[in-house]
This record gives C-alpha cells, sequence and structure tokens, in this order.
C-alpha cells in the first residue's frame, strides 16, 4: 500500500507542479516568426492547387511511386492561410538544399512568463521515411521520433480514419532541391475507398478561406487605381470617390 500512496502523491504532484512547468519552458517573451506573408489570392489559389493537385496524385491508378513536389513558396502559402485561420499565429518555412525549417510563433495573453510559444520543426533529407531531426516548442526539444508518433496522431485526427498513419508509413524517400522538397510515395491500395473522406476534410479546411476574385482581376483593378493615382497632381488632395470612381466604370464593363 505504501508504493500506492506514493503514486498517487506523485501523480498529484504532477497534475499541481505540471502545467505551471510546462507554461514555464514553453512561453519566450521574444517571438521567433514576427509576420507571416500575407493572404492574397494567389496565395489561396496555390494552397487549394497544391491541395487538389496532391488528391488527384494519389488516386492515380498505377502501381509506379507518386512524386509529390512542394516548394518554398506552396508551404508559405499554407502558413499564410493557417495564420488567417489560427488566431495569433504566425508562421514561416525554409528550404534549402539539406534542410527544412518551419518556424511557428502563437501569441498568447501577456503574462510574465512571456508572449509568445515558439514552434520549430526540423527535417532532413532520407532515403527510408520521414526524418524528422527535431521539433522544439519553446525551450522543450522533441527527439526525431517522438515527434514522428506525435504527427501521426495529429495527421490521423485531421484526416481520420487511421489516414495520417497510412500516409506517413507511404513515405519512402524525402529529397531537397534548391527551394522545394520532393516526397517520395508508395501507392496506397485502397486509397479509393478513403478518398471521400480525405477529399472532404481537405475541402472542408480550404473552404474556410474565401476567395475574393480570381488574381486576372485583382490586377486589372489594382492597374486600374495605379492609372488614377497617375493623374493626381503632386501635392494635390483627391477624396477617395475620385480613385473609386474607375473601378466602378470597369466594373459595368
Amino acid at each position: 500500500m505504501r508504493w500506492l500512496r506514493f503514486l498517487l502523491l506523485l501523480m498529484l504532484c504532477l497534475i499541481i507542479i505540471g502545467p505551471p512547468l510546462f507554461l514555464f519552458f514553453t512561453l519566450e517573451k521574444t517571438p521567433e516568426v514576427s509576420d507571416t506573408d500575407v493572404v492574397n489570392t494567389e496565395k489561396v489559389l496555390r494552397a487549394k492547387y497544391l491541395a487538389k493537385r496532391t488528391v488527384n496524385q494519389l488516386l492515380l491508378n498505377s502501381a509506379a511511386p507518386v512524386l509529390i513536389y512542394v516548394s518554398e513558396a506552396d508551404f508559405n502559402s499554407l502558413m499564410a492561410v493557417a495564420a488567417r485561420t489560427v488566431n495569433r499565429m504566425e508562421g514561416r518555412v525554409t528550404i534549402r538544399q539539406s534542410e527544412f525549417h518551419a518556424a511557428m510563433t502563437v501569441r498568447v495573453p501577456h503574462n510574465p512568463a512571456g508572449d509568445f510559444i515558439n514552434i520549430g520543426v526540423w527535417m532532413y533529407p532520407s532515403e527510408s521515411g520521414l526524418n524528422l531531426s527535431r521539433v522544439t516548442i519553446g525551450r522543450i526539444k522533441i527527439p526525431g521520433s517522438i515527434a514522428i508518433t506525435m504527427l501521426r496522431v495529429i495527421a490521423n485526427f485531421v484526416f481520420g480514419n487511421d489516414n495520417g498513419t497510412v500516409a506517413l508509413n507511404a513515405v519512402q524517400s524525402v529529397t531537397f532541391m534548391q527551394d522545394a522538397i520532393v516526397l517520395r510515395l508508395k501507392q496506397i491500395p485502397d486509397i479509393r475507398k478513403r478518398e471521400e473522406q480525405i477529399v472532404k476534410r481537405l475541402n472542408a479546411f480550404m473552404n474556410t478561406i474565401p476567395l475574393t476574385a480570381p488574381p486576372e482581376t485583382v490586377r486589372l483593378y489594382y492597374k486600374k487605381l495605379i492609372e488614377a493615382e497617375g493623374q493626381v497632381q503632386p501635392g494635390r488632395s483627391v477624396s477617395l470617390a475620385y480613385l473609386i470612381g474607375p473601378l466602378f466604370q470597369l466594373a459595368q464593363q
């Protein structure tokens, strides 16, 4: 019975002391990422195209491995969309020939311990699946093997039906280029059965960001604004209606 009392006392101490200790080691006073790329129409389109392209490649009826190409710009478009969806989050991805680094910062309410939770993910090239070097949450460093397990749990939650585990197990190799990575995936035999749920969940996430206008339309209106601004004499103040007027004329056409 003595060991049982000791175990209960230890669990009670962990429950009381654990959360403050966790916050102490995760909260920091300076952000790792202070700003994220601004979400615009092109970034939303890029993120949607990446998701659609990836799903289409996974659904190919072929015995050959699938190659998924993801550039640094693709990752940062996803970060921009995520930052708009998740309040108080900033993120950025950098890719070099031998290293992938994703950095994220979550702002928390002001407190003496620190206002930021900084998260870092490092990945290296691999010929045998996914090779996470380490993950950091504040001052806590998580080894790659444990981080892979955590990623599997999160992916299963996001995609459902153990699709995260299936996807991670399908990764055969990760190759790095100058500013992109190439994932080599083996074919998933029952991918068609998983298609509906994967597509539904991806679409539900991507559709949370409304697409305001095609990029060509945005560029056309922007060009019209520049032309109207160029007609204003230096030093002369004009009303907002002066600049909006040509845009309404363009919309009527």
